[in-house]
């Protein structure tokens, strides 16, 4: 059974924290579900939780200033210079 780091994303006040403890969540899992599907298993995380996860990202992301609608697309704002 998986050791959950960030599962306590929810317990946040912040709605920034919880923003960015739910994206460690959802990376957390993904490896989990990544692994485990390597092993030949299939896993009812991927079909079950990790939608729910990423509709809450969703809702969350619009709450926290200055955030991208996701970590895992999405426009990347650095810029480079010459030198």
């Amino acid at each position: 059974m998986a050791q959950w780091i960030y599962s306590d994303w929810i317990t946040q006040a912040a709605d920034s924290d919880r923003l960015t403890r739910l994206r460690l969540h959802i990376q957390e899992v993904s490896e989990y579900v990544l692994r485990t599907q390597a092993e030949g298993f299939e896993s009812e995380l991927n079909r079950e939780y990790m939608p729910e996860l990423m509709k809450e990202e969703r809702r969350l992301t619009p709450l926290v200033p200055g955030t991208s609608s996701s970590q895992y697309g999405g426009r990347n704002r650095a810029r480079f210079s010459n030198v």
